[in-house]
This record gives structure tokens, sequence and C-alpha cells, in this order.
């Protein structure tokens, strides 16, 4: 059968599709939140053993979208449970219980030292040029990059840079950067693409980004842009330029039918699904709407 897939039972599969952008009144839950951290000098972090994408460090300037800072670090406890800067305050572990609980369609990436966003962060408070080894698909490259802004984005840190060499913006992972020694050198800012760096990781399909481990993973060619599809694709999956108006979404689910109702959100023509357990499930759906509707529905 096509739905056998050992997982843990988890929920229906949902997700806000690129549907949801052609509408006028779309709701604000729609859209994935990202957080737009904006460094000063002064309040470049101090070294820690390790920071997880959900705990960024404190920042003494902020903008709408972005992290207050707290009046003081949370607690330990607190730094490895709060999904989104300053949302958990100390007085609340101070005086209260405080537990986590694991949600399936969340995929933290590994957690990156806290030096390494200060080093980042003070080139992009001092408009230092950036030398860094950036690991990922392929072999270690070493890149020269004008760092802007770091965007906290579905659990991970993302590093909006431009890059001289090959005279293009890019959206990078940071847990896959390993910045070298300081420059020293200076760059002049450049506008954003889009006017906003959130918007900008939102939309880029190759920031770096990899499957992750599900029971059932497959994908299927939709004829939507890669740049549409990257914004709304969920958590743990990737998308892949084809041509303009179409891209492959790899991204899995507890189930055959779950990869398929996900598949079916982005309310687009799909082709070429791989496995073929893939199209079986989409078979099996369309069945299965066709017994609940009825003749009358259709």
């Amino acid at each position: 059968m096509p739905n056998a897939c050992a997982w843990p039972a988890g929920p229906a599969a949902s997700a806000a599709g690129p549907a949801t952008e052609r509408k006028k009144n779309v709701p604000s839950m729609a859209m994935p939140m990202a957080l737009p951290i904006w460094f000063t000098v002064e309040s470049t972090p101090p070294a820690a053993p390790a920071l997880r994408p959900g705990t960024p460090a404190r920042t003494t300037s902020t903008r709408i979208g972005a992290a207050r800072p707290s009046p003081r670090p949370p607690t330990k406890r607190a730094r490895a449970s709060s999904p989104y800067p300053g949302t958990v305050p100390s007085s609340t572990t101070a005086h209260s219980r405080f537990s986590a609980a694991r949600n399936y369609w969340e995929f933290p990436a590994t957690p990156i030292d806290a030096e390494v966003i200060g080093v980042i962060g003070a080139a992009i408070s001092r408009r230092h040029v950036l030398r860094a080894d950036r690991t990922g698909e392929g072999e270690p490259t070493t890149l020269t990059l004008e760092p802007h802004h770091l965007v906290v984005w579905a659990g991970r840190w993302y590093l909006v840079a431009f890059e001289p060499e090959a005279d293009r913006w890019r959206a990078m992972r940071v847990d896959r950067l390993t910045p070298r020694m300081p420059t020293g050198r200076t760059f002049d800012r450049r506008p954003v693409p889009h006017g906003d760096p959130a918007t900008f990781v939102m939309t880029t399909y190759d920031r770096g980004d990899t499957p992750a481990e599900w029971p059932c993973r497959g994908s299927a060619l939709l004829a939507l842009p890669a740049s549409l599809v990257a914004r709304f694709a969920p958590g743990g999956s990737t998308v892949e330029y084809v041509t303009d108006s179409t891209c492959r979404l790899t991204l899995g689910a507890w189930s055959w039918a779950g990869l398929a109702g996900l598949l079916l959100t982005f309310d687009a023509d799909l082709a070429e699904t791989e496995p073929a357990e893939v199209g079986q499930a989409l078979h099996a759906l369309r069945a299965r709407i066709d017994r609940g509707i009825g003749p009358a529905g259709r």
C-alpha cells in the first residue's frame, strides 16, 4: 500500500500554498515568520558554547519584525527552548516551570557557535568585507562577501550578502559558514533585492537548504516559479530551478498520502512525480475525493 511508512502518528498534512498569495485578503499567518536581525557594533554577542537558530544573540538595534531585546539574557533552559528571540522573558523562567515539546514540522539546523554570529554581526555593523569558507553541496569554497543582514527564518540563520566576484546577491545558511580572519576592508552598502532582507531570503530557492529525514520523501515538477515555491515550501524541503515558470520540489512526510496532500496545496499542475509511490498516492486521493463528493458534486 502506498501509505505504508513507519513513523509516529502526526497531524494531517496542511500548508499555506502559493495560491494564497493570489488572493487579496491573506491572513497574516499564511506567511512563515522571518526575523531580520540588525546589529550595532556595541551589540555584538559574546562567545558562547553554542547558539541555536531559535535563540539569536541579543541586539540593541531593532526594527519592526525583529525581536525586541530582553533586559537580560534568558536562562540556559529558556535559551535552548525559545522558538524565536525575545519570546521567553527571563521573569517567566524565574517564577514558573518551563517545558519544551517537539513539533515534527520543525527542522532546526545544527547549533551555531555564538562567536560566528558575533564575527558576522560585527562585519555587518562595520561594513567590513567578510571572507568565509562555505560547506554544503560539493567541495568547500572560500567566498568574499559584503555582509548586509542576518535573518532568522524557519529555525535557521541566513546571511544576506553581496558577492562582488560573482556580481550577485546571496542568501546563505550561517551554519555552513566559517569566517576567516577579519579583512578590515570596508564596502558601501547596496539596496537589498525586494527592499527587504527577509523577503529576499524567503524567495531565494538556492539558499543552501537540504531535505530533512522523513519516512517518505519524494518530489514533483510544479508549474510555478522557483522563487514562489521557495517562499511557501515546508521546512526541510528543497526547491530546484528548472525554467522560469517551473521548478522541482523535494519534500517529505509521515506517509505518501501526506506528501501528496502537501504537493496539492500549491494549487499547480504536477508532473514527473518521483518515486512511483507519490503518483499512486495522488491516484488514491483522487478516488477518495470522488467517492466523498459523489456524482452530484462532480
